[in-house]
């Protein structure tokens, strides 16, 4: 049948070739669940058909299918053609059925990965799966190291799916333990730290304690996470050590050490009480954060006299702590905060009292005379009953006009961080006449000449480099409105994808509290360019600063993007 139902044999265009199509992918699909020689060899025939997703599709059905001079010589031409991600697949299928050149193959195939500029995400992580199977041979070590700290969602998956597998290979391990960290290539020492992790060398602590000393952000906050993983409370000197240096960056690195290894000790809590008398803000907000997920009512009453701070960023760390700890007298203290906040942090305001008591109602005073009715009897709600009822309390009058890519915007300190890569020229819609980029330039045209006047916006466009509309914040007068629509209209598409330096200027301003982070592709420009490292590193900024990062993922889903968005309390949405 797979036979007969040739292109020749249907009228070309319209539902006619849709038929076809999808008559032809039912019979590879029948195919696949065909223990027969002959099918296996059918399948190998229609590997190399001109429609590329029939051809994936068959490749795929051949996986379990065993050797034959077909099926053998399908996979190698497969493995050694011009499509990457079929090639990858076709690797690890010689690989998995003990071909005797799959060694070879895959190894040819990392060279030619290695020289493409282009994004194989898929192919890299389908190639990263097929030399697992091969980390008993040192000739495989550096290639896979390689492969496997790429920059790339699907490649940090693909390891963390194989983890036990690969670090179950002795020799491989050993060469790790021994070269790894002398690596160059600072992706490829944040990966040697996250294998390490699981490693049972009694060394590894040791090793990772040392690199707590490393000039990169990147490489501590990898040996402190690694070493809060391994759970292992011999770190715990070197990390109170640390704890005391000058630099807060490190101080708090060690503090997330400390806490992971010590929260269940009974003295833990009384520790972090009395480091919220500490003068470095960054460090107080994050001891707050710590206290709240221990659930320490004993710190409620320094908590709550931070709702007066000058530092907005403590004020917010202080709000999610009230909505986490969820004490019946926070709640008074919030309401008299609704009237004195504006923009985002009224808005935690109101969302920490909905948290606490499943209601919301439009002004202070409304809250007011509830209070004053029910407080002495009131009792805090269960917060999963909470989480059920607030989706019906939002009030039926309470409309929100002004939304990027129907997100709300509630911010009026907010900071708009724009992928214009050359990869945002690709055609959106039916009419495919206009641009990923012309759609995210007709959104931040809209939003802009919606925002209140007294509104503090920023643009910030990044291809391989990073160029800010302004400054810093600025107010939304009618001369920055047009200098900004200016800038906007202005932009073309062009270059790389370096998301660290643009959300890194867009966090460098002290007043944004707020982030839309759009982008349609993987970091392949920056400092930091593997996906699970970068949203490391902006969690890390993020402890101290609480800004909440809705993401806009354009094209492909991103976990990426969706992970950022989850971890500062933002939106994901992802747009075709």
């Amino acid at each position: 049948l797979a036979d007969r139902v040739s292109p020749k044999s249907v009228a070309s265009g319209g539902d006619a070739a849709d038929l076809l199509a999808d008559v032809r992918r039912a019979c590879i699909d029948g195919l696949s669940v065909s223990t027969s020689p002959k099918a296996a060899d059918v399948l190998a025939g229609l590997v190399d058909s001109k429609d590329e997703e029939e051809s994936e599709r068959a490749l795929r059905a051949l996986d379990a299918a065993l050797p034959s001079k077909l099926v053998d010589q399908a996979r190698l031409a497969c493995a050694n053609g011009q499509k990457l991600e079929l090639a990858a697949i076709a690797a690890g299928q010689l690989v998995r059925h003990g071909h005797a050149k799959a060694r070879e193959t895959v190894l040819r195939l990392h060279k030619k990965l290695l020289k493409t500029d282009r994004y194989e995400g898929e192919a890299r992580g389908q190639l990263v799966r097929a030399m697992v199977p091969l980390l008993d041979d040192p000739e495989t070590f550096d290639a896979f190291l390689a492969q496997a700290s790429a920059s790339d969602a699907d490649v940090a998956e693909v390891v963390l799916e194989l983890r036990d597998e690969i670090t179950a290979h002795p020799e491989f391990m050993a060469w790790l333990l021994r070269t790894g960290l002398d690596r160059s290539s600072e992706l490829e020492r944040c990966l040697v730290i996250r294998l390490m992790t699981h490693a049972s060398d009694e060394s590894v602590t040791e090793r990772l304690v040392a690199l707590m000393r490393a000039k990169e952000p990147a490489i501590v906050y990898s040996a402190v996470r690694a070493l809060a993983e391994r759970g292992d409370r011999s770190a715990l000197p070197a990390l109170r050590k640390l704890l005391q240096t000058k630099d807060s960056g490190r101080r708090i690195e060690a503090l997330f050490g400390i806490h992971a290894l010590s929260k269940d000790e009974p003295g833990w809590e009384d520790e972090l009480l009395e480091l919220l008398g500490s003068s470095d803000r960054a460090l107080r907000a994050t001891v707050v954060d710590f206290l709240a997920d221990l659930g320490s009512e004993r710190g409620l009453d320094r908590v709550l006299g931070d709702f007066d701070d000058t530092a907005w960023a403590v004020r917010a760390a202080a709000y999610d702590y009230c909505r986490r700890v969820r004490a019946r007298r926070s709640i008074p203290r919030l309401i008299d905060r609704i009237d004195v906040e504006h923009g985002r942090l009224r808005e935690d305001v109101l969302d920490t009292l909905l948290s606490l008591t499943a209601r919301r109602f439009p002004t202070s005073a409304r809250w007011r005379t509830w209070w004053d009715e029910a407080g002495d009897a009131f009792e805090v709600v269960p917060a999963a009953a909470a989480d059920r009822e607030s989706k019906s309390t939002r009030d039926p009058g309470e409309t929100r006009t002004v939304t990027y890519y129907d997100l709300p915007l509630l911010s009026d300190r907010v900071a708009f961080v724009v992928d214009k890569s050359g990869s945002m020229r690709h055609t959106i819609g039916t009419s495919q006449d206009h641009t990923r980029l012309d759609e995210a330039k007709r959104q931040l045209g809209n939003v802009v000449d919606a925002m209140p006047p007294d509104s503090q916006f920023n643009i910030v466009f990044f291809d391989h480099a990073v160029s800010s509309t302004f400054k810093q914040l600025t107010k939304a007068s009618a001369d920055a409105r047009k200098k900004a629509l200016k800038r906007v209209q202005a932009t073309k598409p062009k270059g790389g994808t370096n998301v660290h330096d643009a959300l890194a200027a867009a966090f460098a301003d002290p007043e944004v509290d707020t982030i839309y982070l759009l982008s349609d592709g993987y970091p392949s420009a920056g400092p930091i360019e593997d996906a699970e490292a970068l949203a490391d590193e902006v969690a890390r900024w993020n402890r101290t600063r609480q800004v909440r990062i809705h993401c806009i993922a354009i094209g492909s889903e991103s976990r990426l993007l969706r992970r950022i968005a989850d971890e500062s309390g933002g939106k994901y949405t992802h747009q075709r």
